[in-house]
């Protein structure tokens, strides 16, 4: 129902006065915000499923007007009385959700430095207003790794699937990312996305059972604005190596009942869905909430465009360390559909105990990669079953 209206909208000049949308699937409604009146081709698909309930709420703001204001305040960000570390649209039309670093302080803004704050987004945007600030501090999701070889088998020794461990040498030593979704380009070879932060490009890509030698593949691609590169496979004799099923179950080494489930389809992100991570790092970890779309994020490795915020109930983990590049996606029985790729989180002010593997810092705030803005960027395809 959600693409549909997205779908609908994107007919209309401008996208219309689409100003965003909230799903609640738990009780099958959707709202939209509009700015104007609705169109009826808008009012067709909201209706197309009698099954879910649709209402529509006025929208101060259209999307693409909070869009422009959101890249105006990321140009101008030098001006802002405090150091910027996100912003983008809330998803109901009323303004910007805005993100900054947490300095020396131990608590939020207060009531006067948000007030300061407010004003010179207001100066930059021509008035747009701030709906919510948090202190962050995004961090990449990647894990150092321990020196020498180690056990390899599910998770940690099959890195055709997605959501197995891989390491790539880095400064300083060996470092533990993810695979995430089998791609190509109409009729190539499969690769792997996985997370651009993870390695340069060129770089080899192993096993953690051989961090030395043999290699499975190396880094292809980097696109750094949206935090996804692409495994190609070392034996190019072997194009089909990356397979259209991801890894179901515990973390890299927490043994247990690791399966692999079939990629069914690609999914769309919207406000309020739940999806899942599954890091070899971490493992599966469900019931992680989409909070906002569209948002641009300064991590410790870079500025990421059009990045999804999620975030679970505070003390519970959405991943950590060593889970980036992982697959985002929603399953629907024992199948899985494609959604995102694991990128930042933001552990230093929502920190988390981990799932899995507990020897590190996890965090109950995050952000991904959406696929499909990237797949259609670059024209690529899911590959699936």
């Amino acid at each position: 129902m959600a693409d549909a209206i997205v779908a609908a909208s994107r007919t209309l000049p401008k996208q219309g006065g689409y100003g965003g949308l909230v799903t609640a699937p738990e009780k099958s409604r959707v709202t939209v915000y509009w700015k104007g009146r609705v169109p009826a081709a808008v009012r067709r698909a909201a209706d197309s499923d009698r099954r879910v309930k649709v209402s529509v709420e006025r929208a101060p703001y259209t999307q693409r007007q909070l869009r422009t204001a959101r890249d105006r305040v990321f140009a101008q960000r030098a001006h802002l009385p405090e150091k910027l570390t996100s912003v983008g649209p809330g998803a109901d039309g009323k303004g910007l959700l805005i993100g900054v670093a947490p300095a020396d302080r131990e608590t939020a803004l207060s009531g006067r430095e948000t007030a300061s704050l407010t004003r010179s987004v207001a100066d930059i945007t021509g008035g747009i207003a701030i709906t919510r600030v948090r202190t962050e501090n995004p961090q990449a999701a990647t894990g150092k790794s321990p020196k020498g070889a180690v056990r390899a088998a599910g998770r940690a020794g099959e890195q055709a699937f997605g959501g197995a461990r891989w390491v790539y040498p880095g400064p300083g030593g060996t470092y533990n990312c993810s695979t995430g979704f089998a791609v190509r380009y109409p009729n190539g070879a499969r690769l792997m996305a996985s997370a651009a932060h993870c390695g340069e490009q060129y770089v080899k890509a192993h096993s953690p059972e051989f961090p030395d030698s043999r290699p499975f593949g190396w880094i292809g691609e980097r696109d750094t604005e949206r935090d996804i590169n692409l495994l190609y496979p070392e034996q190019w004799s072997n194009p089909g190596f990356f397979q259209s099923r991801m890894w179901w179950g515990p973390w890299a080494y927490g043994g247990g009942n690791q399966q692999t489930w079939p990629v069914k389809g690609l999914h769309q992100n919207h406000v309020g869905q739940k999806v899942c991570s599954s890091g070899a790092a971490s493992g599966n970890i469900c019931d992680i909430t989409i909070d906002a779309t569209e948002q641009t994020v300064v991590t410790n490795s870079g500025t990421i465009y059009r990045t999804i915020k999620v975030s679970k109930p505070a003390g519970q983990p959405i991943w950590g360390p060593g889970d980036s590049g992982g697959p985002i996606s929603q399953p629907n029985g024992s199948d899985v559909y494609a959604n995102g790729i694991v990128s930042s989180s933001n552990k230093a002010a929502f920190p988390a105990g981990c799932q899995g593997d507990t020897d590190r810092n996890c965090a109950s705030v995050g952000w991904y990669a959406p696929l499909d803005i990237y797949l259609e960027k670059h024209g690529l395809e899911l590959v699936t079953e």
